[in-house]
């Protein structure tokens, strides 16, 4: 592995923080407002949002680093997609549950070319791999697959997380990218699911709260006279 990458976990449980550390992660993102981290441990916090998803991501983001959307029905999916404050879609054990490979994609193209272009992310929890069996396993191996195979061909950043509630679900960057070689992921890129691909979610959060930043590819260098607001609008094309 090699030691000038930095490395993510963007979906792990609150007070896994020291664990993370342990195992080489740069950084996490956790389900709540736990702001004790380790020194140079880069921590933030996400919300997972549902309709209305516009409305519900801009207060989010107003106590939250990132915003997050599970995957649903194909409608409410289209809708995230159209949404600047969302940084990634999740999938969650209920939509592996109810996903059925012979009746419909796991995505629309539609989605997928609207997530694209805004930089929204899928975030693979390896934990619901991992830890199921028997049937719902391999349709959990089935679903993630295909979700590896369109983000490709549509240029979506795909995330590898361990998703864990425990400790003992915790994973370590190597061993994502293990599952991510699994999954289809050609092994000369699969680090980047673990750390080229969060640190542009990661860049994004920092985008937002910087003062300097205006809106993407808008960076004012020198205010001269003039101040920055005291109070940035936090959503919005980043």
């Amino acid at each position: 592995m090699a030691t000038d990458k930095l490395f993510f976990d963007l979906l792990v449980g609150e007070s896994l923080v020291d664990e993370l550390a342990g195992l080489g992660f740069s950084g996490a993102c956790v389900g709540g407002n736990e702001l004790n981290a380790p020194k140079d441990f880069q921590l933030l916090c996400s919300k997972v949002v549902s309709d209305p998803v516009q409305n519900n991501a801009r207060n989010a983001l107003s106590a939250n680093d990132l915003v997050y959307f599970e995957l649903a029905d194909d409608v409410s999916n289209r809708k995230a997609s159209e949404c600047w404050e969302v940084d990634a879609f999740i999938v969650s054990a209920d939509f592996v549950k109810n996903y059925r490979p012979l009746r419909k994609p796991v995505l629309d193209f539609v989605s997928l070319k609207n997530m694209g272009e805004r930089g929204i992310a899928i975030i693979i929890p390896v934990s619901l791999l991992l830890e199921s069996t028997g049937f719902f396993r391999a349709n959990t191996l089935n679903c993630f697959k295909r979700l590896v195979r369109l983000a490709g061909k549509a240029k979506v950043d795909v995330v590898l997380a361990s998703g864990a509630k425990e400790k003992y679900g915790i994973r370590s960057p190597k061993d994502l990218m293990a599952v991510g070689v699994a999954l289809g992921i050609p092994a000369n890129v699969v680090v980047k699911t673990v750390s080229n691909n969060p640190l542009k979610i990661v860049n994004r959060a920092e985008s937002r709260t910087d003062p300097n930043v205006i809106l993407r590819g808008l960076t004012v260098l020198e205010w001269g006279d003039q101040k920055p607001v005291d109070k940035k609008r936090l959503w919005g094309f980043y």
